[in-house]
């Protein structure tokens, strides 16, 4: 469906809502916190998780926006910003494709003497 939006898309604009500092919202946009982005880290969640409590513990910025990040914190931690089921369908098809992909490449090698 088009009118879809990705999960990375979405927390981007959440965290947009609450005023959270900008390279947070672009490292979500960029798939830096999503499960089955290329660009995402190895453990996004968690990793999402600590830049969080980073900022509300670090930064010099207001009670409001300290407390919106707890509650962002507290989403991620429910599960409310893990991937949509179609997203994680699409990932397994790509890999689906490469890893076929692949075989055919390694099917298609001379045999070894």
């Amino acid at each position: 469906m088009a009118d879809r939006l990705p999960t990375k898309e979405l927390l981007a604009r959440r965290l947009e809502q609450i005023a959270a500092p900008a390279w947070l919202v672009d490292n979500a946009r960029r798939g830096l916190y999503d499960d089955f982005d290329d660009q995402g880290h190895e453990t996004p969640q968690i990793k999402l998780i600590d830049d969080l409590r980073l900022i509300a513990v670090q930064c010099h910025c207001s009670f409001a926006l300290r407390d919106a990040l707890t509650v962002v914190r507290a989403e991620v931690i429910e599960g409310k910003w893990d991937a949509q089921p179609w997203e994680s369908d699409a990932w397994a098809a790509k890999q689906t494709g490469e890893m076929g992909a692949m075989i055919d490449r390694l099917d298609m090698r001379e045999p070894r003497p």
